[in-house]
């Protein structure tokens, strides 16, 4: 895991940025490196159908659009958030894919972002994520993996682990609101894992919290990379990345 006292150094690297983990998951010290790389990006602007061709417009308040939307990225594999992935070559790209099969990570949307200041709590639970409220910023979507590792490339996958609790709680605190791609949005986040009335006997509970430093990256670019699960409008090609004045040369 990264201190803060190393955080000049990430910011120099600008290649990820910071995760200060305290708690512990199952009875022990949770095991995971979730601060390899930290990225958010938040999505203002959505596309709509206007005169036969697609406009980008602000994303409003209103159902089904709920507003403007914070993404937070917290990784236990190494990246540049900051690059453009169509121009990644093979070797990268397997990299990649299989850190998303094999290692921890956390990802988590919030809705009505616009409103999300410094100081403000925002909280999530599986039980009731159901019941959006009529007005404020929330949690919209929670995704978790505790990844697969293996030691050596010839050993095997583990062919059972111990399952993990099924209801999640998740508290989001940030100290900065910071919108600019290449700044840094600092904050906490609160992971629980609690039994559900179904879960099995030894399901793995407890609690993680998060201090963290993500870099912001811009965008077209995180829409190019990433696409965005809320909203199909926003599957944009990346063509025009180079025209929307965010030059993003190979």
């Amino acid at each position: 895991m990264k201190r803060l006292g190393l955080l000049a150094v990430v910011l120099a690297l600008a290649t990820s940025s910071c995760v200060r983990a305290t708690g512990s998951m199952g009875g022990g010290p949770f095991p995971m490196n979730l601060g390899d790389t930290v990225l958010a990006w938040w999505n203002k602007y959505r596309f709509e159908q206007q005169d036969k061709t697609l406009k980008r417009v602000e994303r409003k308040n209103d159902p089904p659009i709920y507003g403007e939307v914070l993404h937070l990225f917290l990784v236990g594999f190494r990246y540049n958030p900051s690059d453009d992935q169509r121009y990644w070559n093979a070797v990268q790209r397997d990299e990649y894919e299989k850190g998303w099969n094999t290692q921890p990570w956390l990802r988590l949307t919030v809705h009505r972002a616009g409103d999300l200041k410094a100081g403000k709590k925002v909280e999530y639970d599986s039980a009731s994520a159901a019941n959006i409220p009529s007005e404020g910023p929330f949690i919209s979507g929670v995704a978790f993996s505790r990844g697969r590792p293996r030691v050596h490339s010839s050993e095997e996958y583990p062919k059972e682990t111990t399952p993990l609790a099924s209801r999640e709680k998740v508290t989001i605190e940030l100290d900065n609101d910071t919108h600019s791609p290449g700044g840094f949005l600092m904050g906490t986040v609160k992971y629980e894992r609690e039994k559900a009335d179904n879960d099995p006997d030894d399901a793995v509970e407890g609690e993680l919290e998060l201090a963290f430093t993500a870099q912001v990256i811009s965008e077209r670019l995180a829409e190019c990379n990433y696409g965005n699960a809320e909203d199909d409008d926003d599957l944009q090609p990346c063509s025009d990345l180079e025209s929307d004045g965010e030059p993003m040369a190979p």
